[in-house]
Parts: structure tokens; C-alpha cells; sequence
């Protein structure tokens, strides 16, 4: 599985450099992030990029990273974004 690239919405027919032979044979793929937290980089290569992402620095609480059940939540959109909001009566 591969992330579409940033923008494949507004521009349907937008293409990765990996995509055009002549580019491709100059193109390298950047295998280490520096930022994102171990828990979230670990996630994002195991899924997004076949475990090829490196994570390079000593951010490794697992706190960075949440995972709430939102079944009965209700999306709303805030600016470019969305929020879930539900009843604290879970």
C-alpha cells in the first residue's frame, strides 16, 4: 500500500517522480524521517512504506500516540480539518 501523493485530490492526473521511467533512474527514495515519534514513524513505514522508513532519534514514549474508539462520534469540519466529537457519557 502507498500513500497517494500530497495533492492527488485537487490535481487528478499529479504523478510521483517514480512514475516516469526517464526520472525514475535518477530518482532516490529519503528513508529517514526526524520527526515524527518512534511509536508514529514505526507505524507509518510498516504500512505506508514496506518497513523501508527509518526513524532517527530517542523521541519513544508511546504517549505521542492515541487510538480512541469514536463508532458514535460525529465528524464536523474545522478549517482544512475534521474533529470528532462525542458524549463524555461513554
Amino acid at each position: 500500500m502507498t500513500m497517494a501523493p500530497f495533492g492527488q485530490d485537487d490535481i487528478g492526473q499529479l504523478r510521483s517522480v517514480f512514475e516516469f521511467p526517464h526520472l525514475r533512474k535518477r530518482a532516490h527514495f529519503l528513508n529517514t524521517q526526524y520527526r515524527m515519534p518512534l511509536v508514529i514513524g514505526s507505524f507509518i513505514s510498516r504500512h505506508v512504506y514496506s518497513h523501508k522508513l527509518m526513524t532517527v532519534h530517542d523521541i519513544t514514549s508511546k504517549n505521542a500516540c492515541r487510538f480512541l474508539d469514536v463508532k458514535r462520534g460525529q465528524e464536523q469540519k474545522s478549517g482544512k480539518s475534521w474533529i470528532v466529537s462525542f458524549s463524555s457519557s461513554l
